[in-house]
């Protein structure tokens, strides 16, 4: 094995085995794992943008992506590109529109709270 390849084996294994061990403090056992946890669900952190919130997508010399805040308060949203760099957390106020511009190589992959 060369040194660059034994260094990315050993990167992995470490990473693995870190994965697969118990957080500082807990228990492996069934009863430890049946409590409430510390970990916060993901889902709650990255919810999808409110369903008042109208986008549209569309194309010219590079491809965008609208969103305007239909909902009746202010909302923040991220829009998330894959392949390609993020927009910023956006500051809607009600019945303002954000534009995002982005690559053609690029896909839209969601529009999400932030």
């Amino acid at each position: 094995m060369t040194g660059k390849f034994r260094l990315m084996a050993m990167a992995t294994l470490t990473s693995a085995a870190l994965v697969a061990l118990p957080a500082y403090g807990a228990s492996a056992s069934a009863g430890a794992l049946a409590g409430p946890t510390a970990v916060t669900d993901v889902s709650t952190i990255l919810d999808s943008a409110p369903d008042c919130a109208t986008t549209w997508t569309g194309h010219d010399l590079s491809k965008w992506v609208k969103v305007r805040n239909d909902c009746g308060r202010t909302i923040r949203i991220k829009i998330i590109i894959q392949y390609n760099f993020d927009s910023p957390c956006k500051v809607l106020q009600p019945h303002k529109t954000f534009f995002f511009r982005y690559g053609m190589a690029s896909y839209l992959d969601e529009v999400r709270s932030c």
